[in-house]
């Protein structure tokens, strides 16, 4: 009965150690983490009455920047009149 039960554990132990190992997950780094992202940001005013007025924003530290401003469409551009 003893070599039953020690059969029985060291089964029970190996497929509790299969299925620990086998759930475990790298999950990867954040791409912001290598470099920092920075923004830059102009704006120009209006001339007068008319409606010039722009704002010129660039980004560096990352790929595939976007940008809109007031929920007007994403862009890749980073100028906004």
């Amino acid at each position: 009965m003893k070599k039953t039960w020690v059969v029985l554990s060291l089964a029970a132990g190996a497929i509790m150690t299969l299925l620990f190992f086998s759930c475990q997950h790298a999950i990867p780094a954040p791409s912001c983490d290598k470099e920092p992202v920075q923004l830059t940001a102009i704006k120009t005013d209006a001339t007068g009455s008319l409606l010039n007025g722009s704002i010129t924003a660039s980004a560096t530290g990352g790929t595939d920047f976007r940008f809109s401003l007031n929920s007007v469409a994403w862009n890749l551009s980073g100028t906004i009149m």
